[in-house]
């Protein structure tokens, strides 16, 4: 769990300006005037996380699946731009986990607009 327990840790900067309890920082400022955070909060708009989903190309999947799957996986992680007071879903993963060995990594989406910057690695 050690390498969750950094990656989930906030840095003492991003600890004073975090925009929400369930979220855990700052990743990288992407434009002036926006930013990215990453959370594990599982209150995802699922309308959202299909415009996400479409704007990569991936099929329409069920949306009370989806749900379900979000639910009963072991760690969901969602990105968010934050510009200004708006703020829009960019990136989603998850992973499921036999609670003991194992977990594996489903569904990383991240919007065109940040590929290539390294948001899916994190």
């Amino acid at each position: 769990m050690g390498f969750w327990k950094s990656l989930f840790s906030a840095s003492d900067a991003a600890a004073t300006s975090k925009p929400a309890p369930s979220e855990f920082g700052a990743s990288e400022a992407t434009n002036e005037g926006s930013r990215v955070f990453f959370s594990t909060d599982r209150e995802i708009d699922l309308y959202e996380l299909e415009e996400l989903c479409d704007a990569v190309g991936w099929s329409r999947r069920p949306l009370r699946k989806v749900k379900k799957a979000i639910q009963h996986s072991f760690l969901v992680v969602s990105m968010w731009e934050q510009r200004g007071a708006t703020r829009r879903l960019v990136g989603f993963a998850r992973a499921t986990s036999d609670h003991a060995f194992n977990a594996t990594i489903w569904d990383v989406v991240v919007h065109p607009d940040f590929q290539g910057k390294g948001f899916g690695k994190a």
